[in-house]
């Protein structure tokens, strides 16, 4: 009886391994399945993301290279640097016609000086930080024109000239006394105080006189 119930337990264990083993390869095969799917889901639309955020990158840096674009425009469009020129004629403020340039050239380049802090001051408030800084440059060589050329004029005034005009440039600087003529050592001597003030070599300095 013994011998047949061993027997039986035996025969009832593999009859159990049968039924069990399809299920469990079954939930394996289950298992992997869901592994490949995920794969390759994982493969198609893992790619496509990256592709879109390579896209959206790109675009990114398109938008941040057109911003800059625009900055630039922005800061091209400041005041330029160029010489005073008249437009109109020279109104007649006094008896001496040579002395009414010099106080005309003063109030144009006044006028000047005037529009182009006017266009510089709301560039200063800009909300960009590169506007913002170019700003203050054009601020600051603006000021140190306007400073130079009324040195240079004091300073030959003290020396005895009637009357003069200067345009400072970054390159360049004009300088016009009021005379008939001017000797080389009045040349010699405007160029050399001119060039102590602005720091440009003597051949970057034109004197002229006018009466």
């Amino acid at each position: 009886m013994l011998y047949l119930n061993k027997g039986q337990n035996v025969k009832k264990n593999q009859d159990i391994r049968k039924t069990k083993l399809p299920k469990i390869l079954a939930g394996s095969l289950a298992i992997w399945a869901t592994i490949i799917v995920a794969l390759i889901l994982w493969l198609a639309f893992g790619r496509s993301n990256y592709e879109n955020i390579a896209e959206v990158t790109r675009t990114a840096s398109k938008t941040e290279i057109s911003k800059s674009e625009e900055i630039n425009i922005k800061v091209t469009t400041f005041p330029p640097a160029d010489p005073i020129a008249f437009t109109s004629e020279i109104i007649e403020l006094t008896t001496d016609s040579g002395q009414n340039y010099f106080v005309n050239y003063r109030i144009k380049r006044e006028q000047v000086q005037d529009e182009k802090r006017e266009m510089l001051k709301p560039l200063l408030n800009s909300d960009q930080k590169e506007v913002r800084a170019e700003a203050e440059k054009r601020w600051l060589e603006l000021c140190n024109k306007m400073s130079q050329e009324r040195e240079i004029e004091n300073v030959l005034k003290m020396r005895g000239y009637k009357d003069v005009v200067s345009e400072v440039n970054p390159t360049k600087v004009t300088v016009t006394v009021l005379a008939e003529e001017l000797k080389y050592e009045d040349y010699f001597q405007i160029m050399r105080i001119t060039a102590a003030i602005t720091g440009l070599p003597e051949e970057r300095i034109e004197v002229a006189s006018r009466a």
